[in-house]
């Protein structure tokens, strides 16, 4: 299943869009999740897959959304990322047709 460019520009918001499309982030402490506490499951703003439940939920100072595992093992994947300053490590979903970013992980910032 590969997702349409300009289908995903119409569905999501010019931010949604740039974060998973163009390994864009939001700006720390802006986004409606980082101090978000409801029950529940996180799913991907692209592709629906259920990511991280509330359990896994943890208050960090980074700005983020903080979580200390996944759903289900194998439905991301960590790669490694030297384009900005210092190693950090991109969290994919990957599946056929489908690679998006969902988190950046900064070492600086732990």
């Amino acid at each position: 299943m590969e997702l349409n460019k300009d289908i995903l520009k119409k569905r999501l918001t010019p931010l949604q869009y740039q974060i998973t499309q163009e390994c864009g982030t939001e700006r720390p402490f802006s986004g409606k999740y980082n101090k978000f506490n409801k029950k529940g499951i996180y799913v991907c703003v692209v592709c629906h897959q259920d990511l991280f439940s509330s359990e896994f939920k943890y208050e960090s100072s980074c700005g983020w959304p903080s979580f200390n595992d996944v759903l289900e093992q194998g439905k991301v994947t960590l790669h490694k990322d030297t384009s900005l300053v210092g190693t950090n490590l991109l969290l994919l979903i990957t599946r056929p047709g489908i690679v998006e970013l969902i988190i950046y992980i900064y070492f600086n910032d732990f």
